[in-house]
Order: C-alpha cells, then sequence, then structure tokens
C-alpha cells in the first residue's frame, strides 16, 4: 500500500429536503451527476471529489446508516469483503 496520507474523495451526506439542497449546490455552481428529483444524488466536484446526498427515506430502505472509510486507491472489492466478513 502507498506510504502518501488518505485523500478523501467522498462524502455522503443526510438532507431533509432533496430539492432544497440540490438548489444550494447548484447556486454554488456544483454540478450534478445521474438522475434528479428522487432521494439519492451525486454531485461532482473540483479534483474528483464526489458529495453524495440521501434522504432519511433512501437510507432507512438500504437498511440505515453504515460507517465506511476506505482509501481512494482500494479496490471497492477489498471494502465489499470487508464488510461480508
Amino acid at each position: 500500500m502507498s506510504q502518501e496520507p488518505p485523500k478523501l474523495a467522498q462524502l455522503n451526506l443526510l438532507v431533509d429536503d432533496m430539492a432544497a439542497s440540490l438548489d444550494f449546490y447548484r447556486r454554488l455552481g456544483v454540478t450534478t451527476a445521474g438522475e434528479e428529483g428522487g432521494p439519492h444524488a451525486e454531485l461532482s466536484l473540483p479534483g474528483g471529489f464526489s458529495l453524495e446526498l440521501d434522504t432519511a427515506e433512501s437510507v432507512r430502505r438500504r437498511g440505515g446508516p453504515r460507517r465506511q472509510r476506505r482509501r481512494a486507491d482500494e479496490p471497492d472489492r477489498r471494502v465489499h469483503a470487508q464488510l461480508a466478513a
């Protein structure tokens, strides 16, 4: 594994009002990726950073919040294997 410090690449936020949250970030000049109007939105920021917004409803449907940390250079399969253990 690399000796470089970890790089923050993604942040997930729980929001009460998706439309108002998207409007706020659009006013800041942030673009959205993927389908809008649903319970989940992905916002693309400079440098490859991803800000993801979820409603409480979407988190409940997935079984509640999960805490997860991983390095940006770790393959997703390793993260999924750790979660399955």
